[in-house]
């Protein structure tokens, strides 16, 4: 089920697909099949809207952060921080005295590695323009992150974070250059 609340597209896609081979098939009686699916699919798109999977709460909380960078919130980033990890307030704080994240800076790709009822492990690639403070030019910066979170309170909070190479995915210092 979780796949089904994750991404709705592939079967919401078979069952217009299968709607529509039934019509050719079958023009008389492949009527009530076509409806049927047609039917399925606008259901599946009303479920996959009702159901909000932890993968998709735990990326709203990961675009949270990023907002707050863009925004040099270090409240709001740290609103979403484990209490367990208060060395991660520190290096956002770090983190925003050393660069302003531009506001075309976006999460491209979420990928959940492990989950269970209150831990999680998220891979998070984003990209976007980057300056220097205190100078410097604007660049596109990719990044690419392990992120581990926890589930407290009934909310999903980040608590361990490790940047990896954006090519070859091995781990690299937080403020390392790529």
């Amino acid at each position: 089920m979780s796949y089904l609340t994750d991404n709705p597209w592939p079967l919401i896609i078979v069952l217009t697909g299968a709607a529509v081979i039934s019509l050719f098939i079958a023009p008389g009686r492949g009527k009530p099949i076509a409806l049927m699916c047609l039917a399925g699919a606008v259901l599946v798109w009303f479920v996959e809207g009702a159901i909000t999977s932890p993968a998709e709460l735990i990326e709203a909380q990961a675009g949270g952060i990023l907002e707050g960078f863009k925004s040099r919130d270090l409240d709001a980033i740290s609103a979403r921080i484990s209490d367990d990890s208060p060395e991660l307030v520190e290096t956002a704080r770090q983190g925003l005295e050393l660069v302003d994240l531009q506001s075309d800076f976006e999460i491209r790709n979420v990928e959940v590695t492990s989950l269970d009822d209150t831990s999680a492990t998220v891979k998070i690639r984003a990209n976007g323009t980057g300056k220097l403070r205190g100078g410097g030019y604007s660049q596109r910066v990719p990044t690419y992150w392990s992120t581990d979170w926890k589930k407290q309170n009934g909310e999903w909070q980040l608590s361990g974070v490790r940047r990896l190479d954006v090519v070859t995915g091995k781990e690299m210092g937080t403020f390392d250059r790529n």
